[in-house]
C-alpha cells in the first residue's frame, strides 16, 4: 500500500474510533449541561464587560497566559505505530511526504483554537481599549506565526535535535509573550515584527524539517510521542465512557509519600493497596488533581457565587466518583484471590481510603473559600461538601460495593 493511502487510512481509523465514542459522550444530557454552562458563563461575561472601562491587569494576565497555552497545544499527529520501526523503516527516505502532510493537518487544531480564543477575547479588547478588527489582525497573525514556528520545532526535534528544539521552543514562547504584551500596550505591529524576525531566524538557521537532505528520523521518539498523544485522548474520553485505553506504568510521587500509611498502620490490606494505587496512579490521581485545580480556579475567579458553588460541588462529586473503577482493580490479582480476606474488608478499606482524597480536596476548597469569598459563601460550601462527601457519595459507594460483592465468588 502506498504511504499516502496508509496515512489516510490510519487517520480515518482514528477518526472513526473517536466518532464511535463521541455518540455516547455527547449525549442529550451532556449537551444540555454544556448549553446551560456556556450560557451562564456568557451571561456573566457580558455582565462583567459592562463594568469594564479601562484595561484590567488580571484580565490582561489571563489573556496573555491563555494565548501562550493555546500556542503550545499543537501536537504532531503522525499516526506512526511501533511496528513501523520494523516493517516500514526501509522506506524511511520516502516518509518526508508523510510527515509534511502530518505537519499541516496537525497545525489546523491550534489555529482553530486561536480563532476561538480571539473571538471570545475581542469584546474585552473592544471594551477596555476600543480595539477594532483591524487592530486585532496583527495580533492574530503573530499568534498564527508562533503556532507555525512551534510546530516546526516539534517536527525538527524528530531529526535527533530534541534538546536544541526545546531551547528554541522556550525562546519562541518568550517572544510570543512579548508580542501579546506589545499588542496590549497598543503596539501590535511591533509585536508582529518581533515575531516575524524570530521565526525567520529559526527558518534560516534550521531550514525546513522536510528538506531533501533530512531523511533520517528519530523513530523511537515518533512512536512514543504518538502513543502518548493517543493515550491522552483516550484518557479524556474515559472520563465519560468506558474505553480500552493504553496500559500505563505506576509512577511513584515521593512528595505524596506522607499521605501513605504503612502496612501495619493501615489495619486492612485493601486500604494499603487502594492508597498506593490512587496516589501513584497514572489515571485516577491526575484526573483528581486537575479537577481540584479547576475547582479552585472557579472558586477564586468566577464572580457568580451560586454558579461557583454549584460547579465546586459537581467537581467534588465527579472527581471522586471517577475513582470507583479502582475498587475492582485487584479482582484478578492472584495474591488477592488467595488472601484470607473477604468482601467486607475490601469494601471497608475502599470507603476508608476514598475519605482521604475527599477530605484533602474539601479542606482546600474551604480554605480558599474563606480567603477569597464572603464567610456566608464559605459556610454554604462547607454544608454542600459535607452533604456530597459525607452522605451522598458514601451511600452510592456502599450500594455499589454490595452489588459488586454479591457477584464475587470469594
Amino acid at each position: 500500500m502506498p504511504l499516502a493511502k496508509l496515512y489516510q487510512k490510519r487517520r480515518q481509523e482514528r477518526r472513526n474510533y473517536f466518532l464511535k465514542y463521541a455518540q455516547y459522550i455527547f449525549n442529550d444530557h451532556l449537551v444540555l449541561a454544556l448549553f446551560f454552562l456556556l450560557g451562564a458563563l456568557a451571561f456573566q461575561y457580558r455582565a462583567w464587560l459592562k463594568t469594564v472601562t479601562e484595561p484590567s491587569l488580571w484580565a490582561d494576565g489571563i489573556f496573555l497566559l491563555t494565548g501562550l497555552v493555546i500556542i503550545l497545544l499543537g501536537q504532531a499527529k503522525t499516526y506512526i505505530q511501533a511496528a513501523d520501526t520494523m516493517f516500514l523503516l526501509p522506506m524511511e527516505a520516502s516518509f518526508t511526504a508523510w510527515f509534511k502532510r502530518s505537519f499541516f493537518q496537525s497545525l489546523l487544531s491550534p489555529l482553530l483554537w486561536l480563532a476561538a480564543y480571539l473571538l471570545v477575547a475581542y469584546p474585552y479588547l473592544w471594551a477596555s481599549r476600543a480595539w477594532t478588527w483591524l487592530e486585532l489582525i496583527p495580533l492574530a497573525i503573530s499568534l498564527a506565526i508562533a503556532s507555525f514556528a512551534i510546530m516546526v520545532t516539534n517536527f525538527e526535534a524528530y531529526h535527533f535535535k530534541v534538546v536544541k528544539m526545546a531551547q528554541w521552543r522556550w525562546g519562541l514562547i518568550i517572544v510570543s509573550g512579548l508580542a501579546i504584551a506589545l499588542a496590549l500596550a497598543s503596539w501590535p505591529w511591533l509585536g508582529l515584527l518581533l515575531m516575524t524576525v524570530s521565526c525567520l531566524t529559526l527558518f534560516l538557521s534550521q531550514r525546513s524539517p522536510f528538506a531533501q537532505e533530512k531523511s533520517t528520523w528519530f523513530w523511537e521518539k515518533l512512536v512514543s510521542d504518538e502513543e502518548k498523544r493517543q493515550q491522552n485522548n483516550d484518557k479524556l474520553m474515559a472520563l465519560f465512557v468506558d474505553i480500552k485505553t493504553v496500559s500505563q506504568q505506576i509512577k511513584r510521587r515521593s512528595y505524596l509519600d506522607r499521605l501513605l500509611l504503612s502496612a501495619k498502620k493501615a489495619k486492612t490490606p485493601f486500604y494499603y493497596l487502594y492508597q498506593r494505587s490512587f496516589w501513584r496512579s497514572p489515571e485516577f490521581f491526575p484526573i483528581w488533581a486537575r479537577l481540584t485545580i479547576l475547582g479552585l480556579v472557579f472558586l477564586v475567579f468566577l464572580p457568580d457565587a451560586w454558579l461557583s458553588l454549584g460547579i465546586i460541588l459537581v467537581v467534588q462529586y465527579f472527581s471522586h466518583f471517577q475513582i470507583w473503577p479502582l475498587f475492582q482493580h485487584f479482582d484478578r490479582h492472584p495474591m488477592v484471590l488467595t488472601a484470607p480476606v473477604g468482601g467486607t474488608d475490601r469494601g471497608r478499606g475502599f470507603l476508608r481510603f476514598v475519605a482521604q482524597p475527599m477530605l484533602i480536596q474539601g479542606m482546600l476548597f474551604i480554605i480558599f473559600a474563606f480567603i477569597f469569598q464572603p464567610w456566608r459563601f464559605a459556610l454554604m460550601l462547607v454544608l454542600g461538601l459535607v452533604l456530597i462527601g459525607g452522605l451522598i457519595l458514601p451511600l452510592i459507594f456502599k450500594k455499589k460495593i454490595e452489588k459488586a460483592n454479591s457477584k464475587r465468588f470469594f
